[in-house]
């Protein structure tokens, strides 16, 4: 009876062992894992199931200019900058009531009122019993890609434009050459003939021979 007990003692010792080391593995790798969101270059926002915020990160904090304590136990539609409609939130909510993942870009507003643009990814977080428990979102601020971008395609509408007006210009400017042209030339006829006629009395004269010259020129 006593080996037994000993026997018995010495399992639940292991065991106690066993599970201390898994406890304490877990926890490395919570402390990892907290570490990671918490330095994160991007925005992390975990909220209930009615969409209630539970967790922000510092970056989340830097960007939107809300303090953690002020985010805390309010809905991320105070975020919501009024340029995207109810549809667009709709189907963000719906995605994710089923369990999928919603990939896309906002359009959100900062504590102090100015717009941002976010790429963001919000995700389902489920309970061993594949149970939805939680939303986890993670957003990047894209504002300056985003404007450059704006920048870059009115820079390519203004050079499309600009060719398109120096092409009509163009085309003008040799329309009224062909016209110009075309009307000189009878009266150019008329004074290559009187200039011809009075090099033939004076052959050396300069002035008519710039005169007859100029005229061949116009032909």
């Amino acid at each position: 009876q006593l080996q037994r007990s000993q026997q018995l003692e010495k399992k639940l010792f292991y065991e106690q062992g066993q599970l201390e080391s898994k406890i304490n593995e877990r926890t490395k790798q919570l402390q990892k894992l907290n570490q990671a969101v918490e330095q994160s270059p991007a925005s992390v926002v975990i909220t209930n199931t009615d969409g209630t915020i539970e967790y922000v990160n510092p970056k989340f904090v830097e960007v939107t200019g809300y303090s953690f304590q002020e985010a805390i136990g309010q809905n991320p539609r105070i975020l919501k900058s009024g340029v995207q409609n109810t549809e667009f939130y709709k189907d963000v909510w719906d995605t994710i009531t089923l369990g999928e993942v919603w990939r896309g870009v906002f359009s959100n507003r900062k504590k102090n009122g100015d717009i941002y643009w976010e790429s963001a990814s919000i995700a389902p977080i489920k309970d061993s019993n594949n149970k939805v428990t939680h939303y986890v979102g993670v957003k990047e601020d894209i504002t300056i890609q985003k404007e450059a971008l704006e920048a870059l395609k009115e820079s390519e509408e203004n050079y499309r434009s600009l060719s398109a007006e120096l092409k009509l210009a163009n085309n003008m400017k040799e329309l009224l050459l062909d016209i110009i042209s075309h009307d000189l030339k009878n009266p150019a006829g008329v004074i290559i003939g009187m200039a011809e006629i009075g090099l033939e009395e004076n052959p050396d004269d300069k002035v008519i021979q710039l005169i007859k010259s100029s005229s061949d020129s116009l032909l």
